[in-house]
C-alpha cells in the first residue's frame, strides 16, 4: 500500500439517523469546523436541542424551553432568521425540550426537565415549515417531572421522562396520541448520591438504550410495547471510583454504545451481552474527579458532553458544553479519537445540544448564570465541517484546485491539473450536500457560471474517472 501523501477536503454529502457499520479512519484524519451565522435570543432565553430539517429544506427547528419551538430559515447560513414560534402558552404551558422528525411530522417533547411539570408530546405537520400545524398534544400529571428528549420508531414515540422513566406512546394516528406504557429503570443500581433521571434514548430494533443519568446505561426490551422489560444495566466502576458519572446521552454503533458522560467525557460500552455490559474505553478529556465534593469538577469543567449527533461519514458529534462541540472518530471502540473541536473553553459561550446534516452543524447555545460554566449567549449557532483526509490522486501527485475569484458573484474560473487524462467532472455542492451544478470539463482552465446561486458557502468537488480527487470551498457573495 502506498503511503498517503497529501491532504484534501472531502465533502460529506448525506446524513443518516443511525450507523450500524463503520469504516476505519486514518489516524491523521481531522475535522475542520468553520463558523457560519448565529442568532442570539434576548436575555434570558436559551436554545436546548436543534434539529436540521431532514427533508433537505433550509430550516432548523430549535427547542428553547421558555420560548417554545422556534423555526429558523437557514437558506442563508450566514444569517439564520427565526420565522415561526410555537409558544409555551399554545402548548398547554409546557416548555419545549426536544424535537424529532418523521417525514413531514415534527415530534416535540414537552415539560421542563428541571421542574415538576407534566411530561408531554406535541405533533406538528411541517409540510410548510414556516407555518407548523399542531395536530395533537398529549400530557399527563402521572409523569410530573417533565421530559428531556423524544425519539420515535415506526408507530411509537419514546419520551425520556426523567424520574418517571421512559414513556411509550402510540403515534400511529397523528391526530390522536395514545399512552401505551411506562418503565422506570431499577433505582437501586448506580450512583446512590443523586436521584435518577431517564434522559438520553437510542432505539435499534426492539432494543432501547437509556442513559439514566446517575443510574448509568440501561437496556430495555421493547418487543412488547405494553410490557417493556429492563434486560441490562451498567455503570463504570472505574469512573465511579474517581468521579460521579452523569450519563446524559447515548448513540449505538453495532455492539457498542457511545455515551456522553457530562464532565467525564465519552465512554464506549460493549453491549453485545445485555446482562454483562463492559467498558470498551473511556475518553476523559477534562480529567474529571470527585474533589472537591459534592460536585467535583462538574462545576467549572472545561467541557460537558451532553447530546450526540451522527453523520454518514462515520463521525460522532458531541455537544461539549463550555467546549461547544467535539468530533469523534468511533471506528475503533477501544480507542475513540477526538478528530476536531470548535469553541475554546472559557469563552463565555456554551452549548446544550447539537445536530448535523450533510456539511451543516447546528448548535443550541444555552445561557447560564455561571453554573456549571459561564455562557452569555443563548440561541442558534451554525457551523460547517469538513474531513481532511490523507489521499493521493491517480498519479501519486498533489492535486490543488485554483479557484478565482473567491468570493465570486456571477462566475468563477477553475484551473485543473495539467497531467494525465484531463477528463474531469466538477460539481458545485451546497451546505446541505445537494449538487446544484455539475459540469463535464476538458479544458485546463474553465469558467463556471453561478449567477443563479444564492449567497452563501458552497463546495467545489473535482472527480476523475468517478474518483473524488479534490474538494475546495467557494463563497458566493452577491
Amino acid at each position: 500500500m502506498k503511503t498517503k501523501k497529501v491532504f484534501v477536503l472531502l465533502l460529506v454529502i448525506f446524513c443518516v439517523s443511525g450507523v450500524e457499520n463503520i469504516n476505519a479512519q486514518s489516524v491523521n484524519d481531522t475535522i475542520i469546523f468553520n463558523a457560519l451565522g448565529n442568532f442570539n435570543f434576548s436575555w434570558t432565553y436559551s436554545g436546548y436541542t436543534p434539529l436540521i430539517d431532514r427533508l433537505g429544506r433550509p430550516y432548523v427547528y430549535l427547542a428553547t424551553k421558555e420560548l417554545g419551538l422556534v423555526t429558523f430559515d437557514v437558506s442563508n447560513t450566514l444569517n439564520p432568521v427565526p420565522v415561526d414560534t410555537q409558544t409555551v402558552a399554545s402548548l398547554g404551558n409546557l416548555k419545549v425540550t426536544g424535537v424529532a422528525q418523521d417525514s413531514n411530522y415534527l415530534l416535540v417533547s414537552l415539560g421542563d426537565f428541571m421542574g415538576t411539570t407534566n411530561a408531554g408530546l406535541a405533533i406538528f405537520d411541517v409540510s410548510n415549515p414556516v407555518a407548523p400545524v399542531l395536530l395533537d398534544r398529549w400530557d399527563s400529571i402521572a409523569f410530573n417531572n417533565g421530559t428531556a428528549t423524544v425519539i420515535w420508531q415506526g408507530n411509537y414515540a419514546y419520551l425520556g421522562a426523567m424520574k418517571k422513566g421512559v414513556v411509550i406512546l402510540d403515534i400511529s394516528n397523528k391526530l390522536n396520541i395514545q399512552f401505551v406504557s411506562q418503565i422506570i429503570p431499577e433505582t437501586s443500581f448506580g450512583n446512590q448520591s443523586y436521584g435518577y433521571s431517564s434522559r438520553g434514548l437510542f432505539i435499534s430494533g426492539d432494543t432501547l438504550l437509556v442513559t439514566d443519568d446517575n443510574g448509568g446505561l440501561r437496556m430495555i426490551d421493547v418487543t412488547n410495547k405494553q410490557n417493556p422489560i429492563e434486560i441490562g444495566k451498567y455503570i463504570s466502576s472505574a469512573m465511579s471510583s474517581v468521579a460521579y458519572p452523569f450519563y446524559n446521552h447515548v448513540y449505538r454503533i453495532g455492539n457498542y454504545a457511545y455515551c456522553a458522560v457530562d464532565y467525564c467525557g465519552i465512554e464506549v460500552v460493549d453491549v453485545s451481552n445485555p446482562s454483562a455490559m463492559t467498558q470498551a474505553s473511556w475518553l476523559n478529556p477534562w480529567n474529571c474527579t470527585k474533589l472537591p465534593p459534592p460536585f467535583g469538577s462538574w462545576n467549572g469543567s472545561d467541557g460537558h458532553t451532553n447530546e450526540i449527533a451522527s453523520s454518514s461519514q462515520n463521525v460522532l458529534m458531541f455537544s461539549g458544553g463550555d467546549s461547544q462541540v467535539l468530533a469523534v472518530d468511533p471506528s475503533n471502540p477501544a480507542q475513540p479519537r477526538i478528530m476536531g473541536a470548535w469553541g475554546p473553553p472559557n469563552d463565555s459561550v456554551g452549548t446544550w445540544g447539537v445536530d448535523v446534516y450533510g456539511n451543516l452543524v447546528a448548535l443550541a447555545n444555552v445561557r447560564t448564570f455561571g453554573f456549571p460554566f459561564v455562557s452569555m449567549a443563548g440561541g442558534l449557532q451554525l457551523l460547517n465541517w469538513d474531513i481532511v483526509l490523507g489521499v493521493e490522486d491517480n498519479y501519486g501527485k498533489v492535486i490543488r484546485l485554483n479557484l478565482f475569484p473567491n468570493p465570486a458573484s456571477e462566475k468563477f474560473t477553475i484551473e485543473l491539473p495539467a497531467h494525465g487524462n484531463n477528463n474531469y467532472t466538477v460539481e458545485v455542492i451546497d451546505i446541505f450536500g445537494r449538487i446544484v451544478l455539475k459540469s463535464e470539463i476538458k479544458n485546463k482552465k474553465s469558467e463556471i457560471y453561478i449567477d443563479k446561486l444564492q449567497r452563501g458557502i458552497y463546495f467545489i468537488r473535482l472527480a476523475q474517472d468517478s474518483k473524488i480527487i479534490s474538494t475546495d470551498k467557494l463563497i458566493v457573495a452577491k
